[in-house]
């Protein structure tokens, strides 16, 4: 996977983030395989950065990246050519390493993807992708792969590689950085039923004109969403467990891959696997299944089961634990077992747990 620079000259410098030391390269492919073979150390990210425009005869294809983190930094130029493959691929990156492609153009003319994203964290911020930008089921399915677009930065169309052309792309916000939108040609904000053509990323304030929050309850999500640019309130600014953007009263923190703030543990509950819910106020619940590994944490509240059932674990291990110095409570029945024999568990730990 070759890629021939069909000018003369310097095409980019690679330094790093803590050395002085620069060196330069005659084609991009060099640049790059250079930045991305060095080992991780203590001089941080490796940056890579363009010195004029390059059109390519070959793709260029990053499959590796051993550095803290590489930084592509196309500084205003253009990487182009007109290819009926992929132009700018990457694939089977090693490691969770990230690479970071920065303020310029990619543009394909031929029938190829301009940027085809396979395997491994990258991101993308003010950069222009004419042509396809191509994301493979294995990059959007993994959560280690993005948030991918992080602001700036307009698309001639980006799909997934198993896509109907005519189909919108879905869950676009897995792939936005948070804050992060898309809008069309008018302005206009697309939505998850819309396909991602001709589109702008764009970072949202959360604030309308004289300077409020936008954000509005939705009751059947029911959480605070931005009436801007469609997303979810992060609840950031947070004070007695109140979020001070939205007027939230949190009662509830739930964690995973990612920490989300809740009024209940009604409201947090879902079925995903290896959830772990803790409370920061005393609370009712009418849940009715404690199942799929969850952990709930009392963290010194008192968890009061109301009537119209009794909670029941009947698949997988449930924990139920006090992580705090005050006692916790948790007052009503819970019914252990299944089917089959062996079908759920509870365990209370032993250590650190003030029940």
């Amino acid at each position: 996977w070759a890629a021939d620079d069909t000018q003369t000259g310097a095409v980019a410098m690679v330094k790093y983030e803590k050395d002085p030391w620069t060196q330069t390269y005659d084609t991009l492919k060099e640049a790059v395989d250079y930045a991305t073979a060095q080992n991780a150390n203590e001089l941080g990210a490796m940056t890579d950065t363009l010195l004029r425009d390059v059109t390519l005869e070959q793709p260029l294809c990053v499959t590796k990246c051993y550095m803290n983190n590489v930084i592509l930094e196309l500084d205003g130029h253009t990487i182009s050519g007109e290819l009926d493959e992929a132009l700018f691929q990457v694939s089977y990156l090693y490691g969770v390493q990230t690479v970071a492609i920065q303020n310029g153009t990619i543009r394909n003319s031929g029938s190829g993807a301009a940027l085809l994203l396979d395997n491994g964290k990258t991101t993308l911020q003010n950069v222009n992708v004419i042509g396809d930008t191509e994301l493979t089921a294995q990059f959007v399915i993994s959560s280690n792969y993005v948030p991918t677009f992080i602001g700036g930065g307009t698309f001639t169309q980006i799909r997934r590689s198993s896509d109907n052309y005519n189909l919108p792309f879905g869950d676009s916000k897995s792939i936005l950085a948070k804050g992060c939108y898309f809008v069309d040609q008018t302005g206009t904000r697309v939505s998850d039923q819309e396909r991602l053509q001709n589109v702008t990323v764009m970072a949202c304030q959360h604030k309308d004109e004289n300077g409020q929050f936008t954000f509005a309850y939705d009751r059947d999500k029911r959480d605070y969403f931005c009436t801007v640019c469609g997303n979810i309130c992060p609840h950031e600014h947070r004070s007695d467990n109140v979020c001070q953007d939205c007027g939230l009263e949190i009662g509830l923190v739930r964690e995973k891959r990612e920490t989300r703030y809740f009024e209940s543990f009604d409201s947090a509950w879902t079925q995903d696997w290896s959830m772990k819910y803790t409370l920061v106020r005393d609370q009712e619940t009418t849940t009715l299944l404690w199942n799929n590994y969850m952990t709930i944490d009392l963290n010194g509240c008192t968890f009061v089961k109301t009537e119209g059932g009794t909670p029941s674990i009947s698949d997988g291990t449930t924990t139920v634990q006090n992580s705090a110095a005050k006692d916790g409570h948790y007052q009503g029945e819970v019914v252990v077992g299944g089917l089959n024999e062996g079908d759920g568990k509870l365990v209370i730990p032993a250590q650190n747990n003030n029940l």
